[in-house]
């Protein structure tokens, strides 16, 4: 299952960014585990797989036909997503990472643009989150 999350990139831009990735649930599973039952004197930062996330940015009209924004307002994801053919929008990323703090997490990953590094950072989730995560990519 294909999920999409939205993204804030490092530089200025008016398109819209989201985050796309394969759901992992033993992955969440753990995150899930970490925020709930294990007690943290700081923040912790895990490598991903390089290129774990896809990068998808554009105008909302462009966007719309991909994946389902509505979906990400409401819920802070989309499982709803359409396949994702290569073009300047769509790229994947790398130093992808979770930090994982007290009782939220987010992803960052980076690229560079033109010998200029862009980082790109997820909103912050909960367990919640999680949760229907969970109880949506089944």
């Amino acid at each position: 299952m294909t999920v999409a999350i939205e993204a804030i990139p490092s530089e200025d831009s008016s398109l819209f960014t989201y985050l796309v990735f394969e759901y992992d649930k033993e992955l969440f599973s753990d995150v899930h585990e970490n925020l709930t039952q294990i007690s943290k004197d700081g923040k912790l930062t895990f490598n991903l797989e390089s290129n774990f996330f896809t990068i998808v940015r554009g105008a909302y009209h462009t966007l719309k036909r991909k994946l389902s924004i509505t979906s990400i307002e409401k819920n802070k994801f989309s499982n709803s997503v359409m396949s994702l053919k290569t073009s300047q929008n769509i790229f994947p990323l790398e130093y992808c990472q979770l930090h994982i703090e007290s009782n939220y997490f987010y992803f960052t990953a980076h690229t560079f643009k033109s010998q200029k590094k862009v980082e790109y950072q997820s909103i912050n989730f909960d367990r919640t989150f999680i949760e229907n995560l969970q109880k949506n990519c089944v």
